[in-house]
């Protein structure tokens, strides 16, 4: 028995190691087959849920794409060679990856090569889906972009690169040692000042018109709530309204709503000299002097447009238009001519060179509208590419060409 034990030893630890080998080769199998089992169940998911269409703006792989099908594709592309034009399937499956659905007309174009180009291998059957994918509009048949105009705005491609974002940031600059601490303390009067302000309102503290609310409450929305994150311009432009309306107002307004409303003003003003893109547009108005406001009805009908393109257009950009067309003295403002007889300075002091509020807001619609214009015009390829982009851009091409044509005019271009 025991010389049978001892011959059987070695055996055992030969089936041992097998069967540990086994289990180690087949664990990553398996981690494999899970990993695509759970993309098939979230697949069946999407389509019960919703539809097949929904299942096309889906990312192939419910989380991140795993190791192995990431290595198993950069293997394949290193091996088709770069000169056969192989960049047309790259991108198809890159947008198979992100979730990207392009026009269908786009996609027909891979499954509609004729025969007899197929025959003649991959490098020709590449290059007639490249020569045949849709393009975007011809850049000569879209105005272009005013140069050296700062937008009050940033956009930029969502993560999908699917829809055109708003983003905001106003970045003060900080001169001195003590500056960031000035601007800190300088933002929180400020919006001390006009919380309290709105608070009393609301209340219906002072007998004014109603309208004072809505501009305050619009003044605080574009206050920094950050060193990097705020709307400034569009804060600065309801302090210019809200002075000249308040100017007018002046000898029928109770006294202290009139300090109060200054108050707000003062701190304001304090606030954007730390913001040179203030500055900057302060220069830009001041150019303005011999050409007339922009056209009320241009802006109204380039945000037609755009809030049109909702499928390329995110929402926060339709936010940013509706900001952007309240600003500007408003309907409900009394006569441009003051009430009073002493000079506006007289009555609420401004730096120097401050621009009339409808000439202010004239220019931030018109740069507003170029820097949305320029991020649309620099769209990802395959979004450029897709019929329903074509069509939107034609459309708010024309819509935006007069206003760029303004603003050139105003730039004295």
């Amino acid at each position: 028995a025991a010389a049978a034990a001892a011959y059987a030893a070695p055996a055992y630890a030969a089936a041992a190691d097998a069967a540990a080998d086994a289990a180690a080769y087949a664990a990553p199998a398996y981690a494999a087959a899970a990993t695509a089992w759970r993309a098939v169940a979230a697949d069946i998911a999407i389509v019960l849920d919703t539809n097949v269409a929904a299942l096309a703006d889906s990312p192939l792989w419910p989380a991140t794409s795993p190791a192995w099908a990431t290595s198993a594709w950069a293997a394949m592309r290193a091996r088709l060679p770069p000169r056969d034009g192989w960049d047309v399937w790259f991108d198809w499956y890159e947008d198979r990856l992100r979730g990207v659905a392009r026009s269908e007309t786009y996609e027909l174009t891979f499954a509609t090569v004729p025969e007899e180009v197929w025959q003649q291998g991959a490098k020709a059957a590449n290059a007639w889906i490249a020569e045949h994918l849709p393009k975007g509009p011809a850049p000569a048949d879209l105005p272009q972009p005013i140069e050296g105009v700062e937008s009050p705005a940033g956009f930029a491609w969502d993560e999908a690169l699917r829809r055109l974002i708003q983003t905001e940031g106003a970045v003060p600059l900080f001169e001195f040692d003590s500056s960031a601490d000035d601007h800190a303390q300088t933002l929180k009067a400020a919006r001390v000042a006009a919380e309290w302000l709105l608070k009393a309102l609301r209340a219906q503290s002072y007998n004014v018109r109603p309208s004072y609310a809505a501009r305050i409450e619009a003044l605080i929305e574009g206050l920094p709530t950050s060193v990097t994150k705020g709307a400034i311009l569009e804060t600065y432009n309801h302090i210019l309204s809200l002075r000249e309306v308040l100017i007018a107002d002046w000898d029928g307004s109770p006294t202290d709503f009139r300090s109060d409303a200054t108050r707000v003003i003062e701190t304001i003003f304090a606030l954007s000299r730390f913001y040179p893109e203030v500055d900057r547009h302060v220069i830009g108005v001041a150019k303005m002097k011999d050409v007339e406001l922009l056209s009320p009805v241009l802006f109204p009908a380039f945000a037609r447009t755009v809030t049109a393109a909702a499928d390329i257009v995110d929402r926060s950009v339709g936010a940013g238009l509706l900001r952007v067309e309240s600003l500007g003295p408003g309907a409900d403002a009394p006569a441009r001519a003051r009430t009073i007889d002493r000079p506006a300075e007289a009555v609420i002091p401004a730096p120097p060179q401050t621009p009339d509020a409808a000439e202010s807001a004239s220019r931030v619609r018109a740069a507003w509208a170029n820097g949305f214009w320029k991020a649309l015009r620099a769209a990802p390829t395959y979004v450029a590419g897709a019929d329903s982009f074509v069509e939107h851009v034609q459309k708010i091409g024309a819509a935006v060409k007069p206003i760029l044509e303004w603003l050139a005019r105003s730039q004295g271009g």
